[in-house]
């Protein structure tokens, strides 16, 4: 019968006993959730903003940057940050993305704080 092949459920202590079995490395680094709660900090918003569907500069700025960081730090799918911050489009990550790279090439201010950012987490 077909559960008797997949007796356990693949939870996370479980695919940890796996990955240590094959000799495999667990998986280390900063969540989604500890990322966004550590821009929001930075940037003075709410994680609840970040996540929302608010369009103020200041809003918009600390999304793009947690979502650079999400990508950067946890090699998450473009369309599964996009998921995470509440169902946005692939595209508009990868937007997100790029703008980040653009501003922090421009502003020194903002390239510290993402690379201080980065460097906490990562």
């Amino acid at each position: 019968p077909l559960g008797r092949e997949f007796p356990l459920p693949l939870d996370r202590t479980r695919v940890e006993e796996l990955l240590a079995a094959s000799g495999q490395p667990p998986t280390s680094g900063p969540t989604c959730e500890e990322i966004v709660r550590r821009v929001a900090n930075a940037f003075a918003v709410s994680a609840k903003e970040l996540l929302g569907p608010s369009r103020l500069r200041q809003v918009l700025l600390s999304r793009q940057v947690a979502m650079y960081l999400v990508r950067e730090l946890t090699k998450q799918s473009l369309p599964r940050i996009g998921v995470l911050f509440g169902g946005r489009d692939h595209t508009t990550v990868l937007h997100a993305c790029r703008k980040v790279e653009e501003e922090m090439a421009k502003d020194n201010v903002l390239a510290g704080k993402v690379k201080q950012l980065r460097a906490e987490m990562g």
